[in-house]
């Protein structure tokens, strides 16, 4: 039997070209600029708080540190939980559960008020 020779066979296969870039539609475009611009635009920076700085709170108290996550007596720092506006201040809930409310009164002292005793201070900003 004669050995039959079969036809070679070929398939193409068409990928589709890419899209081009940039790319020609204006909704494409914006998006593109939007998805940019989203990692280009910096993010607004809140402004601090007016209890944030150090203080002087006199002999006993000694002088405390405060941002806006960290309150420190002097002692130790001791993470903040939650920041509340209430009336004319400011109640900080420490992760330790001990809470005070701090007030600046015009002339840029810290009226500071714990909420488990009857500790209330007046502090003289020192920065």
């Amino acid at each position: 039997m004669a050995e039959q020779k079969l036809p070679k066979l070929t398939t193409r296969v068409r990928f589709p070209s890419p899209a081009p870039f940039p790319p020609k539609s204006l909704s494409s475009r914006l998006v593109i600029a939007a998805v940019l611009l989203s990692g280009c635009v910096a993010s607004e920076v809140a402004e601090p708080y007016p209890w944030e700085g150090v203080w002087d709170c006199g002999e006993l108290a000694g002088v405390f540190t405060l941002t806006d996550t960290i309150y420190n007596p002097g002692e130790e720092e001791i993470e903040i939980l939650e920041i509340s506006e209430e009336g004319a201040g400011h109640v900080l809930r420490m992760v330790d559960g001990y809470e005070v409310q701090l007030t600046i009164a015009p002339d840029d002292t810290m009226h500071w008020l714990s909420l488990h005793g009857y500790d209330d201070l007046t502090c003289r900003r020192l920065r």
